[in-house]
């Protein structure tokens, strides 16, 4: 498709004054793939930040990254994962300091194949 950018920024917080997290949900219609998370802990301690992948209805939780990140340092997170709609992508962080952006690509069009079984027919 002509015009759409194949990866982009998903999420991003810069300089977070608290606590808390982020997410990013996938639109209907269209298929994400997470490709890199990047964050900062720019506070004077060590702080935990964790991103993880949620199933639609948030039945199903999938920890990509956890790590207690040094004071003034910066960790990285490289891989491919597919969502589909409805599933989120989550950043949660653990106090005030960190600066965060997950890039990826947002593919037009449902999911070519159907979710995969979860359990094998008797």
């Amino acid at each position: 498709m002509a015009g759409v950018p194949r990866t982009q920024c998903l999420l991003r917080r810069i300089g977070t004054t608290a606590a808390g997290q982020i997410g990013f949900t996938v639109p209907a219609g269209t298929v994400l793939l997470v490709k890199s998370f990047y964050v900062q802990n720019a506070s004077a301690a060590a702080v935990t930040n964790q991103l993880s992948v949620q199933t639609a209805g948030g039945g199903g939780v999938l920890y990509l990254y956890g790590a207690s990140i040094a004071a003034s340092t910066f960790a990285t997170w490289q891989g491919w994962i597919a969502l589909n709609p409805g599933d989120a992508v989550v950043w949660v962080y653990g106090a005030a300091g960190q600066s965060g952006w997950l890039s990826g690509a947002i593919l037009q069009g449902p999911p070519p194949f159907p979710p995969a079984v979860t359990a094998l027919p008797a």
